[in-house]
């Protein structure tokens, strides 16, 4: 039997807690930030927590994604709530075990305590129980005060340290399917650029690889309000039965390329972005008083420009999708931020 009070929170009969978190993890540690937040107002015992992600269910898991430095205010109340609902569902599971009044039973530390006799219950001993009553309605009920926190705000080792240092931990790129195979993409060296034509007589030639085809771009597909274009560039994929034999296939390619009319450098981009600094704002984010005005009327003028390198916005693993196409579905593994 496994008490499930909410979305985020499972226990066992054997003590063991499992939090699910819906920040996706790129390294900024949200897995250990979500279960601290939960595990506070739970009074649980932290060697006894596992976690897991959260799965794609948006109906359930509204925060799906991780940017702009969210996480935490958005975890923040409603993760706390989780953990005091489950919390108090298990002390009302103890008291009724005894026979006892709520009010003389207390959580600490993964058990629930007695306090006049000091009788415990541990977690895992009241999944039966609590997993019968009605769980406590989580905005009902205080949550801690700052001083009460036993993990919020104090120094604790981040949750996959361990499964990261010894190897176990898994990433996107370590998924597997039965009969798996495995896609490169031959792109344009040049953005705008785009495929004229390709022959593949080589690349079907290195053993291992099973097809090559051409993969139309998708470019102005619109998302959301704001309009933001997702561009992808196309090409030509090669698909073999390993990642080695694949990429030996597209270096086997031969293919030409329109580069179209762009010549992006460090020296262009440097020369648009001036040009840009000093053009009609393309997008205002807030308009207050009036910058144009105070300049003119300013009796000294300062002007600089910053300047920072030309960097990736990119991950740290190679970027990769595994896709298992069913009769009735297509599943999708994906290591994203959303």
């Amino acid at each position: 039997m496994i008490f499930k009070p909410n979305a985020w929170l499972r226990i066992t009969p054997d003590d063991r807690i499992t939090i699910l978190v819906e920040n996706p993890e790129m390294g900024q540690g949200p897995r250990t930030m979500e279960t601290m937040i939960l595990a506070d107002e739970l009074e649980a015992d932290w060697s006894t927590i596992r976690v897991e992600q959260a799965p794609v269910i948006p109906e359930i898991y509204h925060h799906l994604g991780t940017g702009g430095s969210g996480g935490t205010g958005w975890a923040w109340e409603h993760l706390r709530q989780a953990g005091v609902q489950a919390r108090e569902t298990l002390v009302s599971a103890a008291a009724e075990r005894w026979g006892l009044a709520k009010a003389e039973c207390r959580a600490s530390n993964g058990a629930v305590i007695h306090e006049p006799t000091k009788r415990r219950f541990t977690y895992g001993a009241l999944v039966e129980t609590a997993s019968k009553l009605e769980v406590v309605k989580a905005d009902a009920i205080p949550l801690k005060s700052p001083s009460e926190f036993r993990f919020i705000g104090k120094p604790r080792p981040r949750v996959d340290v361990p499964a990261k240092t010894d190897g176990s931990a898994k990433f996107g790129i370590d998924v597997r399917a039965p009969n798996m195979l495995f896609a490169v993409l031959a792109r344009c060296p040049q953005f705008g650029g785009k495929l004229i034509s390709f022959d593949a007589t080589a690349a079907k030639a290195v053993p291992g690889v099973r097809a090559v085809f051409e993969v139309p771009p998708i470019r102005w597909l619109q998302m959301g309000e704001l309009g933001r274009d997702i561009n992808s560039a196309g090409g030509v994929a090669v698909i073999a039965d390993s990642t080695w034999a694949a990429l030996k296939g597209r270096k086997a390619l031969k293919v030409s390329w329109d580069k179209g009319a762009g010549n992006e450098s460090t020296e262009s981009l440097r020369k648009l972005f001036l040009e840009q600094a000093a053009a009609t704002p393309s997008y205002v984010a807030a308009n207050r008083g009036d910058a144009l005005e105070a300049f003119g009327n300013s009796s000294k003028k300062v002007e600089a420009t910053y300047e920072l390198p030309f960097q990736a916005h990119a991950t740290m693993e190679p970027m990769n999708t595994t896709v298992h196409v069913r009769d009735d579905r297509i599943e999708v593994w994906s290591p994203t931020q959303r």
